[in-house]
């Protein structure tokens, strides 16, 4: 069956802003990219008889989610999997390795309900305990009242319905649960891991969890969970995928974070658009462009204006999908029949606006540095270089180990004087 594509600028506009979630979805949108170190990942996880974990990485909007979400449904043949994202589940701005422990398990039972798994009472029991001392007066009295009459299972089920819809949101709710999971945290682990062999047991698979968009979460905050306390992340007997911010593996102590984990970092690289010689890298611009044209008739664009839009990206997928789909917004709004140059470099402008905001003096000098050197054996190391890196304002182009400026960036120290043309 051939899958419709748009041909209007609304319909383009809402096709190119879906995410693949689906295993139809994969089918009909996905375009391959070879450079993914998914495929490898997959088969290190079916060989793998530990309950290993594995760190996966590469730049802000690379595509790393869509990798997983391939992963996830070449494995759920084999494994129990588990996933949820770390930004739409719990509350990025301060969140500590309490949170993910404590959703790892709450997202497994909720998964396990979803799926009709029945585990056994005496797991329910010693699971619905430890989360009423977990959590406060106000969330049980709720769960209480609304289950009365219930039984066990479905009263752990309101619990954790309760408790995964506070978490996030609630300030206190979080602080209380934080506390107490502390005090309590071995407890935790040892009860999830009862749970993980019960539920092997009755379904004959073991458990793999997926916790997505935690690369997002700021430095600060990724070296206190996978750097401090790797030692209670790794103590669930099960299999996990964590992502961690690129900068991460830039940091003086990573070394010691891969030994903590055992295994080896997954980069998904970043696909460059240009060479280092600033010559158009046809393949990472063709890739662009198929996923636009997957979904999007090309009537609707000149091919000038598609490949632009690519090149000014930087290779950055979020990018270049963020300013084609405004291309969209301001043709229909304009009454044109297609997307041109002009109205390319008008969205540029604006995602340069956006680059321009956070960036301060000070790192004005490195942004230099990495621009006229770029390779990665002369552009000093240092904490410059590993902010610069999660904001994006430096791309990493990884399989080529070379830097360069996100070409937004590269415009600003242009008009400033700072690069010539």
């Amino acid at each position: 069956m051939v899958v419709p594509i748009a041909t209007n600028f609304r319909d383009a506009f809402n096709k190119l802003g879906l995410e693949l979630i689906s295993k139809e979805d994969f089918k009909d949108y996905y375009v391959e990219r070879d450079d993914s170190p998914i495929l490898d990942l997959v088969e290190r996880i079916l060989m793998d008889d530990a309950p290993s974990k594995y760190l996966f990485t590469g730049l802000r909007a690379s595509g790393k989610t869509t990798e997983l979400r391939r992963l996830m449904f070449k494995l759920e043949s084999n494994y129990f999997v588990v996933y949820f994202s770390a930004m739409k589940d719990l509350a990025l701005v301060d969140i500590d390795y309490k949170d993910v422990l404590l959703n790892m398990v709450l997202q497994t039972l909720r998964a396990i309900e979803n799926q009709g798994v029945q585990i056994s009472q005496d797991i329910v029991k010693d699971i619905y305990e430890l989360l009423k001392q977990l959590s406060g007066q106000v969330v049980i009295t709720r769960v209480e009242s609304k289950t009365r009459g219930l039984d066990l299972g479905a009263k752990l089920s309101a619990l954790v319905m309760e408790i995964s819809g506070r978490y996030g949101s609630e300030v206190e709710t979080r602080k209380e649960m934080r506390t107490k999971t502390e005090y309590l945290v071995q407890d935790v682990i040892q009860r999830f891991n009862l749970l993980i062999v019960d539920l092997k047991q009755k379904i004959g698979k073991p458990l793999l969890i997926i916790v997505d968009d935690l690369e997002k979460a700021d430095l600060e905050r990724a070296e206190d969970i996978y750097y401090k306390h790797s030692f209670t992340l790794v103590q669930p007997q099960c299999k996990v995928i964590f992502t961690i911010p690129v900068s991460l593996i830039f940091a003086p102590f990573w070394k010691q974070v891969e030994l903590n984990y055992i295994t080896p970092q997954y980069c998904l690289p970043l696909k460059s658009v240009k060479t280092r010689k600033g010559e158009i890298d046809k393949d990472g611009v063709d890739f662009l462009i198929n996923i636009v044209l997957q979904r999007v008739s090309p009537d609707l664009f000149d091919k000038e204006a598609l490949i632009k839009l690519a090149l000014w990206s930087g290779g950055v997928v979020v990018d270049f999908l963020r300013m084609v789909r405004d291309c969209c917004v301001k043709a229909q709004r304009r009454g044109l029949k297609s997307i041109d140059l002009d109205l390319g470099r008008e969205t540029f402008d604006s995602l340069i606006n956006d680059y321009w905001r956070p960036l301060q003096e000070m790192y004005y000098p490195k942004l230099v540095e990495v621009h006229e050197k770029k390779d990665a054996k002369d552009v000093k190391n240092d904490e410059e270089l590993r902010f610069l890196l999660y904001l994006l304002a430096v791309l990493e182009y990884d399989r080529r180990r070379w830097y360069d400026v996100h070409p937004a960036v590269e415009r600003i120290l242009f008009e400033k004087g700072l690069i010539k043309e």
